[in-house]
């Protein structure tokens, strides 16, 4: 009788571990598919991700940088694009969701990922690239000619705020064009919006390598001034669209 009994004890925790052992394997393999996604939907945008890094991470010019609004976008990237993906493709995407265990190697998964993709080159200009003002307006030119739009460069005294006059599909879009080691700030916006009117354009836009400051961002949308990076150049089109839709 207690053989039995033991023996039955034995298949009980026999059973029971094999429970368990099949319980870690399923939640092991449904972090690794989700994982994999975050890789590869991170690929996928890995272009506008960096543009977004680089427009969100704010340098104070006192050598502090603001991550918040990085961080903010990078959580809003992982709930909107990579677990909406995932909830597509029947994938549990409740067990990334913020706070959960699975949620900092997701997180990990996509910046390591949008890393190796920056240092292979996703046909973003690099600063290290760029070795004036002059040859950056240059580049933004070249950028926007590969689009289709016809360029006019302004003369370099009397732009009156403009250095670049594109035209496409009866669009005239004014352009300022700003290499800057720190974030942009108001000045360019005021100088964007004086030039729209001076030039007859029906858009403004400042493009930069760098991000811009808060006051800069509201002062744009207070003017229908379009704030960019030269990454999204190749989308004009599309932004001046979605900006004439806000309007």
């Amino acid at each position: 009788m207690v053989g039995g009994w033991a023996e039955g004890t034995a298949l009980v925790g026999a059973v029971v571990l094999t429970a368990a052992a099949g319980l870690r394997w399923r939640v092991r393999r449904r972090g690794a598919r989700l994982i994999a996604l975050a890789r590869t939907v991170t690929t996928r945008y890995a272009r506008l991700l960096s543009v977004k890094r680089k427009q969100l991470v704010i340098h104070d010019g006192y050598g502090n940088y603001g991550l918040q609004p990085w961080i903010d976008h990078v959580d809003y990237f992982i709930d909107n694009v990579i677990l909406r993906e995932a909830r597509s493709l029947g994938l549990d995407a409740d067990a990334a969701r913020t706070g959960s265990k699975l949620r900092p190697a997701l997180t990990r998964a996509l910046l390591a990922t949008l890393s190796q993709e920056e240092e292979a080159g996703t046909g973003s200009v690099h600063d290290a690239d760029i070795i004036s003002g002059e040859h950056y307006e240059t580049l933004c030119r070249n950028l926007l000619q590969e689009q289709g739009w016809r360029v006019e460069t302004t003369p370099v005294t009397g732009d009156q705020g403009a250095d670049l006059i594109a035209e496409a599909q009866g669009c005239r879009v004014v352009i300022q064009c700003k290499f800057y080691s720190k974030p942009v700030g108001n000045k360019a916006v005021q100088e964007a919006h004086a030039a729209l009117g001076f030039h007859a354009g029906d858009w403004a836009a400042v493009v930069s390598n760098a991000s811009f400051t808060r006051s800069a961002h509201e002062l744009a949308r207070a003017n229908d001034v379009v704030l960019l990076h030269h990454d999204q150049l190749a989308d004009l089109g599309r932004l001046i669209r979605q900006a004439e839709a806000r309007a």
